[in-house]
C-alpha cells in the first residue's frame, strides 16, 4: 500500500484533489485526514505474513512517527520474547502530555491503569517501550481527543475484579488484551486491527465490566 503522503492525480492533472486538500488543514485537530493518514502509515509496515501478530506482527525498521490527536494501540512483548500485550495511547495537539491505559496481572487479577509521563502508572507502557501497532478510531462525529477522554472514564470505571490468566482461551479468565479489546471496541469506537490476532485478544472484556 502506498503512503497517502504521495499525490495521486486524476485525469484532469490532479486539480480536483489539490482542491480537496486544501479545504482541511493538516494541522488541524482531530480532522478525518490525520487518522486516515496514520492508519494508512500504520497497513503499510511490512507484515511477516507467514508468522502472526502473537508470534512477529511488524519490522522495527519500519515502525511510523506518532502523530498527535490520534488514538493508537501499542505493544511490547512480554518478557522481551514472549507473546505481545497491547495498550492503548493518546498525545492531544498543541501538547506532549501523553498518556495511556492498560492492564495487567495483580494478585491473580487483571488490575488496569493510566498512565502518564509524572504519574509512574503502567510505566511499562510508555511511548518508548511501545511500538504501535494499529490505531482506534472514534465513532462518526466524535473527535479522537473527545473519544479518548470516553475511554479513561470506561477505565476508571473497571471493576478490577476479573480473573487473569496469561492464555485466556484456555482458562476461563481475561489477560491484558481482553482489556485492550473490549476498552477499544467500547464507546462505540472501533480497531483499525484484527485484535484476535493477539494471545487473549479474541476474548474481549465485556461491556458491563467498563460501567
Amino acid at each position: 500500500m502506498s503512503d497517502t503522503g504521495q499525490d495521486h492525480r486524476d485525469s484532469t492533472g490532479g486539480m480536483a484533489a489539490e482542491s480537496q486538500r486544501s479545504q482541511v488543514s493538516p494541522s488541524a485537530p482531530d480532522q478525518p485526514n490525520m487518522a486516515e493518514r496514520s492508519l494508512s502509515l500504520v497497513q503499510s509496515y511490512d507484515i511477516d505474513k507467514r508468522h502472526p501478530v502473537r508470534q512477529a506482527p511488524f519490522k522495527e525498521e519500519t515502525e511510523p512517527e506518532r502523530m498527535k490527536g490520534v488514538i493508537y494501540i501499542t505493544g511490547h512483548r512480554t518478557l522481551k520474547v514472549g507473546p505481545y500485550h497491547t495498550a492503548i495511547e493518546f498525545t492531544p495537539h498543541g501538547s506532549d502530555d501523553t498518556a495511556w491505559i492498560s492492564a495487567g496481572p495483580e494478585d491473580g487479577r487483571l488490575v488496569g491503569g493510566i498512565g502518564t509521563r509524572t504519574n509512574r502508572v503502567r510505566e511499562s507502557d510508555t511511548p518508548k517501550k511501545n511500538r504501535v501497532f494499529g490505531i482506534i478510531i472514534p465513532p462518526p462525529g466524535v473527535t479522537a481527543h473527545a473519544h479518548f477522554e470516553r475511554l479513561k472514564a470506561s477505565s476508571r470505571s473497571y471493576c478490577q475484579c476479573i480473573d487473569y490468566d496469561t492464555v485466556p482461551e484456555i482458562a476461563d479468565s481475561f489477560n491484558s488484551n481482553s482489556f485492550t479489546t473490549g476498552l477499544a471496541h467500547s464507546n462505540g469506537g472501533r480497531p483499525s486491527i484484527d485484535m484476535s490476532q493477539f494471545v487473549g485478544g479474541a476474548r474481549p472484556v465485556p461491556a458491563e465490566y467498563f460501567e
